[in-house]
This record gives structure tokens, C-alpha cells and sequence, in this order.
């Protein structure tokens, strides 16, 4: 059953697309989930608090189709620090299959292979009271409050704060040097690799991109940066919600658990046909996440306690996203 579950976890978002989880099975009622360091963002995400939400996510898809298939999927998290050590695979997580006769109820797997990230510019259409309502019901279960506003002005503040955020983090070469590694400038790049961010995913031109990365001395000039805003910009026209989860966001069992509840969330809303894209730069940037704190009259907690820890915008597309690549089956099993 384990190679039936893989077949929906591998379709389990990840930052950047990099695909860091393995699965290892045991036999058939044990597997270990393993990240593969050489995937790893140790730039962009130091810690591992967003690829520890990645673990998370990537159970979470398991879960929902042994769910589906009759099983209950426990597991044990090690909680171990990434990065400290220079192996290749480090052992994340315990998992077990346990037999329970019939199919649990629970969100329907097909929506992993239906779930999209979003980036197209949104119809100005309103996401319905009664979604929002079970994003915040959802969310209130796994001991999170979920926040939304349709408020044009925090509209366009969260757009501008977003941009600044990312040219922001562009502006330092290593961060360029660890996101242009995950960039795939082709079609027929992003099929050969199966993973990273393909520039059709991102809706901007590949030239835009690579210039950006890679002649950045040239398009950091101003009259060309500003154009290259103007063009990003465009990519996020009709934004009628941004919402954003709150709760402890401290350690490990933190980061994993928000991990599980980040994908069913995205897995809600694909069910009721709403798009949604997670904005990465200002919550990975301390700076951009406190001024939105500040900004929308948010109070957190200290040290990570009732942290805003997911920033997005929601609503309806008139362009279907293209779809991401995946690695191949054979290279998520271990």
C-alpha cells in the first residue's frame, strides 16, 4: 500500500518545488520519512521551519489517502535540527499503518492531484462566506484561528509588501544564487530535472527571470527595476481576500503540525474550486512579517507564540496554473 500512498504524497507541495521528503518503507505496515539535505534551503529557510512544515505537509497527503483506503497512519516525529551534520538523508519521521476495516472519513485524495499553486492575476470575484467558514472551522480544529480581510487598501499594502519583500531578498547574491538553482527557465527544463519552479508556473517571462538572477548589477538599476516591478505587479490584479493563519509557530512539533494543517486548508479549497497562493517572502523575512503585524494591528506572542505564520491571497482565477513537475515515483521511494 505504501507505493499507492507515495503516488499521492510526491504531488505535496514544497518551497521552491525542491521535493525534499523521501519515503522509506520498512515493510508493509512501517516507513520512515527521510529529508534529503542536498534539497534543502539552508539560506533561504535557515532554521528548517518551512521545510519542517514540509514534512508535515507531506504526511498529511499520506494520511489522507490511508484515510481513504481504511487505515489510520500514525507518526512519530524525531524533532531532530537540520543541517547540523553533513548526511545526506536524515531520518525525520516514523510512520505506521493501522488497520481499521473501512474508510475513514476525511477529505477525498483526488483533490491532492487537482491541488495548484495560483499565481495568475484573480477575477476581483469574492471568496463565499460559507468557504471562508470552513477554512476558519478547519483551521480552529488544529488549534489556529484563520484571519481574512477584502479591505482594498490591506489588499494592495499585503501586494506592495510582498514585491518589496522579494527584491528585498534578491538583493542579497546568496539568496539569488539558492533560488536560481531551483528556477527552471524551460519547458523542457523543468520536464528534464522534475522539479523547481518553472517560469510558466511563476507567470513571468523567462528572460525577466534570468536577468534578474543572473545579470542582477544590470536589472538592480533603477529605471529597469522599476519595470520589472510593474511587471510582477500585474501577476497579482484582482486580489478580493488575503488571509492569514495565526498560532504557536515555536519548535519542530510547531512547524510540522502547521505543515498538516497547511495542506488540508489548500485541499478545502480546491474542493470548493478557490485558488490561492502562499506569500513565501514576507513571512520568511522577519522585517516584512513584523511591518504587516504591524500594519493590519496584529498581536503576537513572544518567541513564536500566536505567530502570524501564513500570509495569502484567495479567490477565483479565469486561467487554469500549469501544473509543477514531479520527480518520478521510483525517486521518492527509498
Amino acid at each position: 500500500m505504501w507505493r499507492e500512498l507515495a503516488e499521492y504524497a510526491r504531488w505535496a507541495p514544497s518551497p521552491h518545488n525542491t521535493q525534499p521528503t523521501r519515503l522509506r518503507i520498512v515493510d508493509g505496515e512501517r516507513a520512515e520519512v527521510q529529508f534529503v539535505a542536498e534539497r534543502g534551503l539552508p539560506v533561504g529557510d535557515p532554521q528548517g521551519k518551512f521545510t519542517h512544515m514540509t514534512f508535515g505537509i507531506f504526511v498529511e497527503t499520506l494520511r489522507i489517502a490511508a484515510h481513504a483506503r481504511g487505515h489510520e497512519l500514525e507518526v512519530a516525529y524525531t524533532g531532530e535540527p537540520l543541517y547540523r551534520d553533513r548526511r545526506p538523508l536524515q531520518k525525520v519521521a516514523e510512520l505506521r499503518l493501522l488497520p481499521r476495516g473501512q474508510p475513514i472519513e476525511d477529505i477525498d485524495p483526488e483533490l491532492i492531484l487537482r491541488r495548484r499553486t495560483n499565481r495568475h492575476p484573480y477575477n476581483n470575484r469574492p471568496v463565499l462566506p460559507e468557504v471562508l467558514a470552513d477554512l476558519r472551522d478547519e483551521t480552529r480544529r488544529h488549534g489556529h484561528a484563520f484571519h481574512t480581510s477584502t479591505d482594498p487598501r490591506a489588499i494592495q499594502s499585503v501586494k506592495e509588501l510582498n514585491r518589496d519583500s522579494l527584491y528585498h531578498d534578491l538583493a542579497h547574491a546568496e539568496y539569488r544564487e539558492e533560488l536560481d538553482s531551483w528556477l527552471r527557465y524551460s519547458d523542457a527544463e523543468a520536464a528534464r530535472t522534475g522539479d523547481g519552479l518553472s517560469t510558466r508556473t511563476l507567470v513571468l517571462p523567462s528572460w525577466l527571470m534570468k536577468g534578474v538572477m543572473r545579470a542582477h548589477w544590470l536589472f538592480s538599476a533603477p529605471v529597469i527595476e522599476q519595470v520589472t516591478k510593474r511587471v510582477y505587479m500585474r501577476t497579482m490584479k484582482g486580489i478580493s481576500t488575503v488571509g492569514w493563519i495565526q498560532g504557536d509557530f515555536v519548535d519542530a512539533e510547531d512547524w510540522t503540525a502547521a505543515g498538516h494543517l497547511m495542506m488540508r486548508l489548500w485541499l478545502v479549497l480546491t474542493g470548493h474550486g478557490v485558488d490561492w497562493q502562499p506569500y513565501g517572502s514576507i513571512i520568511t523575512n522577519d522585517d516584512s512579517r513584523r511591518s504587516m503585524v504591524e500594519k493590519f494591528g496584529m498581536e503576537e506572542g513572544d518567541g513564536g507564540r500566536d505567530m502570524v505564520w501564513l500570509l495569502v491571497r484567495m479567490g477565483y482565477c479565469d486561467h487554469e496554473p500549469a501544473r509543477s513537475q514531479r520527480l518520478a515515483l521510483a525517486e521518492v521511494l527509498r
